[in-house]
């Protein structure tokens, strides 16, 4: 794990430097002629910039080369002497490569501290396997419901998949009560967690939908599980609820296809104004219309 301490540090020690490295280029460009102060010290603080951005791989030597050739032709122009001219270009060449070499080390070194940061942040997030209300994020829930399948197909038993959707949430987001929207998910999501068992597992697919995976549960008692958490969240949150329900092995094969199922039955409850559908409810009544 990176620490800040030392990496404020180190970047102080090298901004530092980049700063000594500038005073020193401006005090050779101002030795050489103090005609072309202006000049120089435009180019100068136009490289370093460039550099420390680093907007292209060869922009900056670009920008380098430019610079002192611009500036060997001013020069040119004032001194006349070839002598004369290879000098004060090669000073301002030289103060030049200082600054550059110093920007191009603190760019490096920012970027470095960057990416390190940036990959500590990934790592914390993927170690970090509840959300904020203290949910199992939606990853690792992917990841159980893979293992469960595993299990269930050692050892014949069913596991079910329930999809949640809180319908109150969008109206309380499309009034500006974002924040009572979340309490209401949160005091939703405890309520399922008191009235599941707790070898079942609750997630958070999307802002307003859970997931939940009910180990070695059918889906006649998966229906009887949907039935108690809708009644619970009416009763305890005043919350209306839809759920869906998908089993494994009568309705899905594999982990995706369960939660895809699980969801196609909770968006068939919401249009139906149902409370609770199961896709194997909806797989009955497609047979009875074609018959």
């Amino acid at each position: 794990m990176l620490d800040k301490k030392i990496s404020q540090s180190d970047l102080l020690l090298y901004a530092v430097l980049q700063a000594v490295g500038l005073v020193v280029s401006a005090g050779m460009i101002v030795f050489v002629d103090e005609r072309t102060v202006f000049l120089g010290l435009s180019l100068l603080v136009f490289v370093v910039v460039l550099t420390i951005l680093h907007l292209n791989h060869w922009l900056d030597w670009v920008a380098f080369v430019i610079s002192i050739l611009a500036y060997g032709y001013v020069q040119y122009s004032l001194q006349g002497l070839i002598m004369q001219l290879l000098l004060c270009t090669g000073i301002f060449a030289a103060a030049l490569l200082i600054s550059f070499i110093l920007s191009r080390i603190l760019h490096n070194r920012v970027a470095y501290y960057v990416n390190q940061y940036a990959s500590n942040n990934v790592l914390i997030e993927e170690l970090t396997l509840h959300d904020a209300i203290g949910l199992l994020k939606w990853k690792p829930f992917q990841q159980k419901l893979e293992e469960e399948f595993v299990r269930s197909r050692r050892t014949k038993k069913p596991v079910s998949v329930m999809m949640m959707r809180v319908f109150n949430y969008k109206k309380l987001v499309a009034e500006d009560h974002s924040e009572r929207a979340e309490e209401l998910m949160e005091a939703t999501a405890q309520v399922c967690k008191n009235i599941l068992r707790t070898l079942d597992v609750v997630s958070r697919y999307d802002q307003e939908t859970l997931g939940m995976i009910l180990p070695d549960t059918s889906d006649e008692e998966a229906k009887i599980a949907a039935a108690r958490v809708v009644q619970g969240a009416a009763q305890q949150v005043n919350a209306s609820v839809y759920a869906g329900i998908a089993s494994f092995p009568n309705d899905a094969v594999s982990f995706e296809k369960i939660i895809s199922r699980a969801q196609t039955a909770l968006d068939f409850a919401v249009n139906s104004e149902k409370e609770m559908v199961s896709y194997a409810q909806m797989n009955v009544g497609k047979v009875k219309e074609k018959k």
